[in-house]
């Protein structure tokens, strides 16, 4: 599901009415205080479908039909994007403060003044590199013997368990109004669906109330599964293979996506041990049709071309 990105409306409206942007702040303070709480209002969102096309060779009719055919678009209240994102940047800065290390290094998504996405493929690709090209791994004997493995989670954003993420927030070094905001904006979330007719006629669903996951469109949502991850990054790295100079890392994350490295198959073993054990236990499951291992073709081992998953 995708949401819309913000058209820079409500914020012209605030800045050229002063009246506007005194009131909206009054009521941010109050919800910040709490002394007023969230409406149901403001939590809900409303679901459209786009239709995106088909490249089947069906009549339209027959593709407008189906389902899979559309992208479901959620249409979320903007005071709830604009203090959702307030909530962020406090709670970010508050735990930078602190020097509390609660969002790993390994976390290179969402990392403020970071391209995560560059800096994660320049870790991958140089360990890839290595692994897959035998004959650069014999010019040096250090590097001999290296493995990967990457790690899909099915759904992740969309299965996030409630419960897992309130405790989570819970254990955070922050005051108790951000962590009721935290969890309020997350776990009070529903969503209506609305379809138009043949005939032009909308209709609108009852209110669905989100059980899981974390609402698309929300703007603290990055920072938000970045603290849901962060369990999995830690538990690796107390309980999996120790830091080397040649391996500073066992594992890399980018948001939901998580590679694996060792220097030996046995390495993998473990940390797929402790990856399945701690997802399960935060309501995910793996994707094991997109779960990939590579293993040195160089090395000879017995696990040579084997999946661990």
């Amino acid at each position: 599901m995708k949401s819309l990105g913000p058209d820079s409306i409500q914020t012209w409206f605030i800045k050229i009415f002063k009246f506007a942007e005194s009131e909206y702040f009054r009521w941010m303070k109050l919800i910040f205080e709490r002394k007023l709480m969230l409406s149901k209002f403001v939590l809900e969102a409303y679901i459209i479908l786009l239709y995106k096309g088909a490249s089947n060779e069906k009549n339209e009719k027959e593709n407008r039909m189906n389902i899979k055919n559309y992208r479901p678009i959620s249409l979320i209240n903007s005071d709830i994007k604009l203090l959702s994102k307030i909530l962020s940047t406090k709670v970010l800065d508050i735990l930078k403060e602190q020097k509390i290390p609660i969002i790993p290094i390994e976390q290179q998504g969402g990392v403020k003044g970071l391209d995560g996405t560059t800096i994660s493929q320049i870790i991958h690709n140089g360990f890839k590199d290595i692994v897959e090209n035998p004959a650069k791994a014999k010019l040096d004997q250090r590097v001999k013997g290296m493995y990967y493995s990457s790690t899909d989670i099915r759904k992740a954003f969309d299965t996030v368990d409630h419960k897992a993420y309130k405790k989570i927030i819970e254990s955070l070094p922050i005051n108790k109004n951000l962590k009721e905001l935290m969890v309020e904006t997350t776990i009070n979330r529903s969503m209506r669906i609305k379809l138009r007719s043949d005939e032009g006629k909308e209709i609108l669903s009852d209110k669905i109330p989100l059980r899981r996951g974390i609402a698309q469109g929300d703007s603290a949502s990055v920072l938000k599964f970045q603290l849901v991850m962060a369990p999995l990054s830690h538990s690796m790295n107390k309980m999996g293979p120790k830091a080397t100079s040649l391996l500073p890392v066992s594992h890399t994350l980018f948001i939901d996506d998580l590679i694996f490295y060792g220097k030996s198959p046995n390495d993998l073993l473990i940390l797929e041990e402790i990856a399945k054990k701690t997802i399960a236990e935060m309501g995910f499951e793996l994707n094991i049709s997109k779960c990939h291992t590579k293993l040195n073709p160089g090395e000879g081992s017995e696990f040579e071309n084997k999946e661990l998953f």
